[in-house]
């Protein structure tokens, strides 16, 4: 088992969290925007409640607008003009934003952990990958948090990792863990 970890702090907590597997366990410093793995390398991927922790990038719809282009130069209006990585991303990978507000936010770094996933699985190889969101919301930031987190369009994580050639199937967690529907839950 590798375990792939930033914070120094959730690490020393893992490391002793399995120190008894100690043997079979491997710890790495890394990002999951730039994943340490080999590519082709694992089996199975399980990255649960990280991806609202990576970068969020804004975006404005009338820069993906050739109309609006013509109309009105780049970086008029409140928002600042939509980053060059966010533009580059949204065009490579066809990311549908028909429904996009005027100002939005994109899963820059969920869209960037993809990519290692794409690389680093065997073929045949899975993830599994939980976090708060919805399929067709656009990202919106936790304030009751002592950090900024995003919410996850999951419309979007999923085109991009079909655009990657992976197969991704969202599923809403309650279901997933065959929970009762029956029975209110906070989610």
């Amino acid at each position: 088992y590798k375990i792939c970890e930033l914070s120094p702090t959730l690490e020393a907590s893992q490391v002793d969290a399995v120190s008894k597997h100690k043997d079979r366990v491997t710890h790495l410093r890394g990002d999951a925007e730039a994943l340490p793995l080999p590519d082709r390398s694992v089996d199975l991927l399980l990255c649960n409640e990280v991806i609202a922790d990576l970068r969020t990038a804004r975006a404005r719809r009338d820069d993906f607008n050739p109309i609006s282009a013509l109309v009105a130069p780049a970086g008029d209006g409140d928002e600042p003009p939509t980053n060059p990585e966010t533009l580059e991303v949204i065009a490579k990978y066809r990311i549908p934003l028909h429904d996009a507000p005027a100002s939005f936010f994109v899963n820059l770094g969920a869209i960037r952990f993809l990519e290692h996933i794409q690389r680093v699985l065997r073929p045949g190889g899975a993830a599994f990958v939980s976090e708060f969101g919805d399929l067709w919301r656009y990202p919106i930031e936790s304030t009751q948090l002592d950090h900024p987190e995003f919410s996850i369009h999951f419309g979007h994580l999923q085109h991009v990792a079909m655009e990657l050639g992976l197969r991704a199937e969202v599923v809403r967690l309650v279901d997933w863990l065959g929970m009762d529907p029956e029975i209110e839950t906070l989610a």
